[in-house]
């Protein structure tokens, strides 16, 4: 499975793993599903979801897509994979229908609290 995605998945891990890359790799091996991309437009793998809630303490769905695997910071800007990503976790972590909205509102909410804003215009000097 490490061929997968736009670019070749070890890389992708190496990169933002670095020597942790193993650990997320072993995690895939020991389940086939871990193993499939979440996001195509990055390449991120669900074993990457669970590494950083049971490695990488991340708190939340809003955690782990913008600050562990950096999916967020992708092409897609983290709109579109969050969907398959609380599914991932939900599976894994044992989250219901309760948490996962959750999830997705906090992250919906901090995606809008980064999105650049025009700046205000500025009183003319008279």
């Amino acid at each position: 499975f490490l061929s997968a995605g736009p670019q070749p998945l070890a890389e992708r891990l190496l990169r933002i793993y670095g020597v942790r890359a193993e650990d997320v790799i072993e995690l895939a091996r020991g389940n086939a599903e871990l193993g499939e991309e979440f996001d195509k437009s990055t390449g991120a793998i669900a074993a990457e979801l669970v590494y950083a809630f049971r490695s990488e303490l991340a708190g939340n769905l809003a955690d782990a897509l913008i600050r562990r695997t950096m999916v967020a910071l992708g092409p897609s800007a983290g709109v579109g994979p969050e969907v398959s990503a609380v599914e991932v976790l939900a599976r894994s972590l044992g989250w219901d229908k309760g948490r996962k909205r959750e999830e997705l509102e906090r992250y919906h909410a901090e995606l809008e609290d980064r999105r650049p804003r025009a700046p205000a215009a500025s009183p003319r000097a008279g």
